[in-house]
């Protein structure tokens, strides 16, 4: 139902960036992937949106990063280690 679903969010240094994409179905339909931005790497994925992500923005200190998803939940993750660990706090 719709089309794609796009949302990216930039840490406040901008070395990290966050990027959600919904456009298909499998297991990558609801991460959200984690980049350096400085090495255009991939550093980890985050699972737990699972009825599909609509924004997302990170803590001033860019330790966090909150999700909020389609069903109306806000998932916070701690992004704060080089590569991030699949967490949901609530």
């Amino acid at each position: 139902a719709g089309g794609a679903r796009w949302c990216f969010a930039a840490s406040p240094d901008g070395r990290t960036w966050a990027f959600a994409a919904q456009w298909r179905q499998g297991e990558d339909a609801h991460a959200v992937h984690l980049f350096d931005a400085t090495l255009f790497m991939p550093t980890g994925r985050l699972t737990g949106a699972g009825s599909g992500t609509s924004c997302l923005t990170f803590s001033a200190d860019g330790s966090k990063l909150a999700c909020g998803t389609v069903g109306g939940e806000v998932l916070i993750w701690d992004v704060g280690g080089v590569n991030a660990e699949t967490s949901r706090d609530k």
